[in-house]
């Protein structure tokens, strides 16, 4: 790397040295954010691959105009006051024993917040964030860290979702024909995470408001939702139990279960698994006339989540009324189920619905009114996701009036009886009838009387015959009434 180091006086030993006093205090210190100001002095050591061989530009890279490395050209690895540290500034001087100032680098301010974060996300991806989870050395981990963090700050590697590589001159410097296999399959591991950084479970949105829902089906007591995350991104979630509804993941799999309805939806959110560094820091130092470099790792503040929402299938119930006079408003009904009991009026067309209903069997009674025939209660069975409907039909009550006419000279066919009055519903009654050759004239299916019995009359009574008194007829329902009429003749008595 053209400029990075002058003096080349270390000797494998001293490296070796210097790796162990660096190791070693990084067991038994938490990382400390210097004070602003404050000064590190910058060190370099070689990087070497697992085979003991060190690692060396395989192509020239040029960045911006500076050449970062020529091939044979060892790629060293950097630290300040004995942090491992890396490179904003591609090609650009850094010596052996420079000191740097904290937080004085221009370079790392006018980076921008996006590349700010895409930087710490590939520290966290990488070395030192996850280190201990990615294979090969611990020197091939830097270095494969270290030309993803240059990819983003020279604009090789794209900073909006999915963090793609654009131009591949700093990877192909280091592993050109196929050299430093190590360094490539770090690389790409840690580029593989940060493709999916911005990946959620294909099921669910990283965006609240935009958020699905999905609906729970009822099957033996419970509901459940079982979804499949076709991104296999799951592993990377945790959901929680929420309002009650329990979670369960298995591989690619999320089951949900509610013993209770759930009719308003409920919201699920979880923040993306990352790498945890405890309270470490990301620390920038820089010196105007020299290579800038930061240290340090920081917890992803605003990680990507996952949203979606569910709530229970439910069933509906919907009633129809119909009456024989018309009246189907404000009928009372009751409806019944497991845990359930709502008194329910019709509206103006005679019907009504209720919604959100726990699938199950109901039960519905009319409150009838005493001038209708009483209606049988009716079970009705509510699904899932599906209206189940019941009709009722009111029957004005009715009974029978039979008359039997008799007269002294029996001539008892073809008599009219006339039948009139109001009935228990409000209805007037105007009815006719005329006997049959067995002198019986028949009203059938005539409207209870009630408290008021109806008038009967014998019409235009035969001269020849007395003219019978009305009678009082009360008609009582699902029953046949009987009259009998006898016509006396009209005798005149001659005066001597």
């Amino acid at each position: 790397m053209t400029k990075l180091i002058r003096n080349k006086k270390f000797t494998r030993i001293t490296a070796l040295l210097l790796v162990v006093a660096v190791i070693f205090g990084t067991m038994f210190s938490l990382p400390v954010s210097a004070a602003s100001g404050d000064k590190v002095t910058i060190t370099f050591d070689y990087c070497y691959d697992s085979t003991g061989n060190t690692i060396k530009f395989q192509q020239t890279t040029v960045s911006n105009g500076y050449t970062v490395g020529t091939p044979g050209e060892e790629l060293c690895k950097i630290f300040a006051d004995g942090k491992e540290a890396y490179c904003i500034e591609p090609g650009h001087t850094l010596y052996s024993g420079n000191t740097l100032t904290e937080s004085a680098s221009t370079v790392w301010k006018n980076l921008g917040s996006a590349k700010q974060k895409a930087i710490n996300l590939a520290l966290l991806y990488g070395k030192p964030g996850s280190g201990k989870c990615l294979s090969g050395t611990e020197d091939q981990k830097w270095v494969a860290t270290q030309l993803i963090v240059w990819e983003f700050v020279s604009g090789c590697r794209s900073t909006s979702e999915g963090y793609k590589c654009t131009n591949t001159k700093f990877i192909d410097g280091i592993c050109a024909g196929g050299a430093n296999p190590g360094v490539k399959s770090v690389y790409n591991a840690i580029s593989k995470s940060l493709a999916n950084y911005s990946t959620v479970p294909s099921f669910a949105s990283a965006i609240a408001s935009k958020a699905e829902t999905y609906e729970m089906k009822y099957s033996d007591g419970k509901y459940t939702l079982t979804l499949t995350d076709s991104n296999s991104i799951l592993s990377d979630f945790s959901f929680k139990t929420t309002s009650g509804i329990s979670v369960l993941k298995s591989g690619n799999k999320l089951t949900l279960t509610s013993t209770s309805p759930v009719n308003n939806a409920v919201t699920f959110n979880s923040a993306k698994l990352m790498p945890s560094v405890g309270n470490t820091t990301l620390i920038p130092y820089g010196d105007a006339t020299l290579q800038d470099v930061i240290t340090g790792v920081e917890n992803d503040a605003d990680p990507i989540r996952a949203y979606f929402k569910v709530k229970t299938s439910s069933g509906n119930l919907k009633l129809v009324k119909t009456s024989e006079d018309g009246n189907v408003a404000n009928i009372e009904f009751s409806v019944k189920g497991d845990g359930y009991s709502k008194t329910v009026k019709t509206n103006s067309k005679g019907e009504f619905e209720l919604t959100d209903l726990v699938p199950g069997s109901y039960t519905v009674t009319e409150i009838t009114d005493s001038k209708y025939e009483t209606q049988k209660s009716q079970t009705v069975k509510v699904e899932s996701g599906k209206t189940a409907t019941v009709t009722f039909e009111n029957i004005l009550k009715k009974g029978s009036l039979e008359v039997v006419k008799t007269s002294e000279d029996n001539f008892n066919e073809g008599v009219e009886f006339h039948l009139y009055g109001t009935s228990l519903s409000g209805a007037s009654i105007d009815l006719y009838a005329t006997t049959n050759a067995n002198g019986v004239a028949k009203f059938e299916n005539v409207l209870v009387s009630g408290d008021k019995p109806y008038t009967l009359e014998e019409v235009n009574t035969v001269d020849r015959y007395v003219v019978p008194k009305t009678q009082r007829v009360v008609i009582e329902w699902n029953k046949v009434t009987k009259k009998r009429l006898k016509t006396k003749l009209f005798v005149v008595q001659l005066k001597d």
